[in-house]
C-alpha cells in the first residue's frame, strides 16, 4: 500500500507541514510588505526591516514642481527639472513575487508606475545599485512609453551579491538626453532603498508554489504547500538539492506528517541526508520508503 509523507524541508519554513524534529538553519518568520519613510542619510525612501515587498508613496515622489517632498529623494543629489506639466514618477515598488523575504541570489520584480505627456519625448531609465551604502549603479532597464498618462512597467531582475541595503532608481528623461545614472535635465527622478535578506542555503525550501528548485525521483508531487511522498515497496520516492551552507549554519528543521487510507498501514520511514559534495557545497536529500 502507498502511503502518504508530506514533508518541508527548509532552512526557512514558508508554510505550515505537521510535527517533527529540529535539525535547524536559521528559521526566516513570514514576510510583509512594508512601506519606505525618507531616510536622511540616504536621502530617499527607505525600508528599513526584512520584507516581502517595499514600496514607495505617491505622495513621496511626485516631481519636485508638484510640491515632491524631500525632493529630489535621491541617494547622490541628481536634481528633477522644472516641473512639466504630466511628467512624474508615481511609485517605485520591488517585490519577491510569494510571501517570502527579499533574499540576496533571488528574482525579484520591480513595479514603476509614472506618469507622460508624450510618447515621442521621453525615455525611462530603471538602475540597481548592489550597496546602497557605497552606490555603483547599473542600468536594468531602458524603454519608451507606448501611451500617455497614468501607466506602469514591471521587470525582473535577481538580487546579485552585494550589501544588505539595495537602491533602485527610476529616471524620466528627455529622449535627446544620453542615458546615464543622473543625468542632466531630468524631468523626473527617484530611488528606493531596500533590505536584503542574505542568501537562503535552499531553493525554494517550503514549497509555496511548486518543487522547483529539487530534483526528485519516483512519486513524489506538489500538493498545496506541501511535497508529497508516496514511495511504493520496494522503491523510495526522494527529493534532492545540491547547495552551500552559509558560513555559522549549523542545524536544520524539517516538518513532515505521515498520512494513510488504513491506519493499520502507517508504517513509513522519511530519511534526510546531507552529503558533503567535495568542496562543491552539499547534497540535501529527502527520502521515504515503505
Amino acid at each position: 500500500m502507498k502511503k502518504l509523507i508530506s514533508c518541508c524541508l527548509a532552512v526557512a519554513l514558508l508554510g505550515g507541514c505537521g510535527v517533527e524534529t529540529t535539525e535547524a538553519l536559521p528559521t526566516v518568520e513570514h514576510a510583509l510588505t512594508a512601506t519606505a519613510v525618507y531616510d536622511p542619510t540616504y536621502q530617499a525612501p527607505l525600508c528599513a526591516n526584512l520584507a516581502s515587498a517595499c514600496s514607495m508613496t505617491t505622495s513621496q515622489v511626485a516631481n519636485a514642481g508638484s510640491g515632491e517632498a524631500n525632493s529630489p529623494n535621491t541617494s547622490t543629489g541628481c536634481g528633477d527639472a522644472a516641473w512639466r506639466y504630466g511628467v512624474a514618477i508615481d511609485r517605485l515598488t520591488v517585490s519577491s513575487g510569494n510571501s517570502s523575504n527579499l533574499t540576496a541570489g533571488r528574482s525579484v520584480t520591480a513595479t514603476l508606475t509614472f506618469r507622460e505627456a508624450s510618447t515621442r519625448s521621453s525615455d525611462v531609465d530603471v538602475f540597481i545599485a548592489n550597496d546602497a551604502d557605497a552606490p555603483v549603479w547599473t542600468l536594468l532597464q531602458t524603454f519608451q512609453p507606448t501611451t500617455t498618462g497614468a501607466q506602469s512597467k514591471t521587470l525582473n531582475f535577481t538580487l546579485d551579491g552585494g550589501g544588505s541595503r539595495r537602491a533602485l532608481r527610476a529616471q524620466l528623461r528627455p529622449r535627446n538626453v544620453s542615458s546615464a545614472p543622473c543625468s542632466p535635465g531630468i524631468d523626473d527622478t527617484d530611488e528606493l532603498v531596500f533590505t536584503v535578506g542574505a542568501p537562503l542555503p535552499l531553493n525554494n525550501p517550503g514549497f509555496d508554489t511548486s518543487l522547483s528548485g529539487w530534483s526528485r525521483s519516483g512519486n513524489v508531487t506538489w500538493e498545496a504547500g506541501h511535497a508529497a511522498f508516496r514511495p511504493a515497496y520496494p522503491n523510495a520516492a526522494t527529493l534532492s538539492q545540491q547547495t552551500v551552507v552559509p558560513a555559522g549554519a549549523s542545524t536544520m528543521t524539517i516538518w513532515y506528517r505521515v498520512d494513510s487510507i488504513n491506519s493499520a498501514f502507517m508504517s513509513a520511514n522519511l530519511t534526510v541526508q546531507v552529503t558533503p559534495m567535495n568542496g562543491s557545497g552539499l547534497l540535501y536529500r529527502a527520502f521515504a520508503t515503505t
